[in-house]
């Protein structure tokens, strides 16, 4: 703080004791020791407490940008919400209305039908393929298919 140099505080130390004289000079050394200790106390004091102030005044900054950030955090919760709606409802409206009404019953039968149906007539000589055909998208086991399973396993 202050720039007093050791022949500074020599000179100031031979005036005090030519002024206050040798019998007083100790009493008045240590009341000025316990007042520079009280103005160090008083200034650090000081200083915590305009410290503690700046770090509230942080403090209260960080929670409005906090609670702004909440703010903005929903608003973003609530558009994903929106847009999760959108995205549901363009699913739905791309699904045709044809294909969830077919039943299997009335679709027209797949190639891979159609060769299976061919391939079970030449193995069978007709027995497999007019079952398979009776009951083509059912999934339903004839009793003709059983009974053709059932010769087939004592050949």
């Amino acid at each position: 703080m202050f720039d007093i140099g050791f022949w500074e505080l020599t000179v100031i130390s031979v005036i005090a004791l030519l002024v206050v004289g040798p019998e007083r000079l100790p009493g008045m050394a240590r009341t000025l020791g316990l007042w520079v200790g009280r103005l160090r106390r008083y200034v650090s004091h000081v200083k915590e407490d305009i410290e503690r102030e700046i770090r509230s005044e942080e403090l209260r900054d960080m929670m409005k940008q906090t609670s702004k950030l909440g703010s903005i955090g929903d608003s973003f919760a609530e558009a994903g919400k929106i847009v999760d709606d959108v995205k549901r409802d363009i699913e739905d409206f791309d699904e045709p209305d044809d294909k969830q009404n077919d039943t299997p019953a009335e679709q027209p039968p797949s190639e891979i039908d159609e060769a299976t149906s061919s391939l079970g007539e030449a193995l069978t000589g007709g027995k497999l393929g007019e079952a398979a055909a009776d009951d083509q998208g059912t999934g339903a086991v004839d009793s003709g298919d059983q009974a053709f399973d059932d010769e087939r396993r004592s050949e």
